[in-house]
């Protein structure tokens, strides 16, 4: 059987934000020309070797619709880069989205 796999670009304009933010190519150019990019995805859960081609892409972020990160992963990106995702209202939201942005 196939795993079903879901991946989507997202962009986030920042204010004050310079064009080599974003996905970066040859010159430090943004992929989206300003902003902030970054990749909604089940694929780099539990793959160490996923997570390494991710982190070298230069992207700004990702996340899986989990409050942190599938897997212990080698490349210090994984958590730096990761956002929580908080859903619906709880007392627990506050310590959720600190801890994500601590990393």
């Amino acid at each position: 059987a196939r795993a079903a796999h879901a991946v989507s670009l997202a962009l986030a304009a920042l204010s004050g934000a310079s064009a080599s933010s974003g996905l970066r190519g040859a010159g430090n150019a943004s992929f989206a020309g300003r902003g902030a990019c970054g990749v909604a995805t089940n694929m780099l859960d539990f793959r160490d070797a996923a997570m390494s081609t991710y982190c070298g892409m230069g992207l700004d972020f990702w996340w899986n619709w989990a409050t942190v990160p599938r897997n212990v992963y080698s490349q210090s990106c994984a958590w730096k880069t990761f956002v929580p995702m908080i859903w619906g209202v709880d007392a627990a939201n506050s310590r959720l989205a600190r801890s994500g942005a601590a990393r």
